[in-house]
């Protein structure tokens, strides 16, 4: 059967179910998260938390990590990214001067083995 010219094809309940299951089936493979640029245009690898001696070295890939201070990189630009590989291409200027300094940005777990 010929859809009528013009007219978009509908969207079954089928059709949501099958991606569902794809995205399902892909799992970690496809994990969102907003990635960043440095001023000359680099992707900065992880940033490494020094916290003393140890066998656990935290280490963190989220936006915030990216201040500039203790001698990490300055992020400039924020970006969408996949864990497969995938990069946004519209990038967003980060203003650090519209953003609290009081705060406690980073709220992960650095260590799983920590018990204190």
């Amino acid at each position: 059967m010929e859809r009528p010219v013009g007219r978009p094809v509908a969207c079954c309940g089928e059709g949501l179910v099958v991606v569902d299951r794809v995205l399902k089936a892909l799992g970690a493979a496809h994990e969102g998260s907003v990635g960043v640029l440095l001023a000359d245009g680099s992707e900065p690898g992880p940033v490494y938390f020094d916290v003393g001696s140890g066998p656990c070295v935290p280490s963190s890939t989220e936006w915030h990590a990216y201040d500039g201070r203790h001698g990490r990189p300055r992020a400039a630009l924020l970006r969408g990214s996949c864990s497969c590989g995938w990069r946004g291409m519209a990038e967003y200027p980060l203003d650090w001067t519209t953003l609290p300094t009081d705060k406690l940005w980073c709220t992960s777990t650095p260590c799983s083995s920590r018990t204190s």
